[in-house]
């Protein structure tokens, strides 16, 4: 039996058949500067239709919020993708917009849907790295303290030596103090990979908590 294929190509550029709009002021951009194709087992890839040297390049955004040039390789319908090099003359994209509807092009209600979805599995884990260390303050504080209390139960022995006791007894605690100190750092980079990730579809700003409750851009008005 004859299988009839479904694979659905588009040609993404500034004479692309998108369905959205590429700006001729966009100069870093081509007529046809990459291909996407969604097979029939539902799996994109996207492919640069320029050669390295004549093209100006299709970077793909990492897990990391950091985009990475590509020849062709699979991506996930929610990944950005960037025409051409980072600046003013470039464009940025979700791959799913490549399904809107010829009626409403423009629109960036699935993009922002995600966005919230995102936000609010980063923001779990900021709160979880949160009350983690406000566990670890209690022990880097309370650490040598114990450590000090116990030297107490050490009898006897001369002032200087007990003092010398002491502190090889409080030096475990300081240290883990120290190693739970360094904590703050990751709950800085949960953040800051937030501010990478959950951005604007269309200006590529980050999306505040305000606007992701309320699937709207509040600077481009994207929505």
């Amino acid at each position: 039996m004859l299988r009839i294929s479904h694979m659905q190509t588009f040609t993404i550029g500034r004479s692309g058949d998108q369905p959205f709009d590429i700006a001729q002021t966009l100069t870093k951009v081509h007529g046809e500067h990459a291909r996407i194709d969604i097979d029939d087992n539902g799996k994109w890839r996207i492919s640069d239709l320029k050669t390295p040297r004549e093209g100006t390049g299709v970077y793909v955004r990492n897990a990391e919020g950091d985009y990475k040039r590509v020849r062709s390789c699979e991506i996930q319908p929610t990944d950005f993708i960037r025409l051409g090099p980072q600046g003013p003359h470039s464009y940025t994209f979700m791959a799913h917009r490549v399904l809107n509807s010829k009626e409403a092009p423009n629109s960036f209600a699935y993009e922002l849907r995600y966005m919230k979805h995102l936000h609010g599995k980063l923001k779990a884990q900021e709160d979880e790295r949160e009350a983690l260390n406000l566990k670890h303050s209690k022990i880097a504080k309370w650490a040598p303290l114990a450590g000090f209390a116990l030297s107490f139960l050490i009898p006897g022995g001369t002032q200087i030596g007990m003092i010398a006791i002491r502190l090889a007894i409080m030096a475990p605690g300081l240290v883990v103090g120290q190693l739970f100190f360094k904590d703050p750092q990751k709950l800085k980079a949960i953040r800051q990979l937030r501010q990478k990730l959950v951005v604007c579809p269309n200006c590529g700003r980050p999306l505040s908590d305000y606007d992701v409750a309320n699937l709207r851009c509040s600077a481009c008005r994207a929505m």
